[in-house]
């Protein structure tokens, strides 16, 4: 058995659960932060047999891919001397940070 945690934006938690439950998984959800841009993510973690990992990450992947947005300079976290009438740059987001860990015990009381 493995337990699966998951990072995902806050946007893709709701649809990435629901795909997951639709799939046959229990999934927990966790309201978390931090990353680049500072937004508010999610962490969801479902037990799974160890067959099934591949096919959990497959479900993460098409729910949560990763894509580009423009955010204004001034929101970006940079140090240091920048110019603030700059136009928007392009920053990546979505996607997902996953581990897979083993599980020595489990137990549903």
């Amino acid at each position: 058995m493995k337990l699966v945690f998951m990072v995902v934006e806050a946007s893709d938690a709701d649809p990435l659960a629901k795909n997951l439950v639709r799939a046959g998984y229990t999934v927990t959800k966790l309201g978390s932060s931090g990353g680049f841009l500072r937004r508010h993510s999610n962490t969801l973690f479902t037990g799974v047999d160890d067959e099934a990992v591949e096919e959990v990450i497959a479900i993460a992947r098409r729910i949560t891919g990763a894509r580009e947005e423009f955010a204004p300079i001034r929101q970006l976290p940079f140090l240091g001397e920048i110019d603030l009438t700059s136009e928007p740059k392009a920053v990546r987001r979505g996607g997902a940070v996953i581990w897979v860990m083993p599980v020595d015990r489990f137990e549903r009381l």
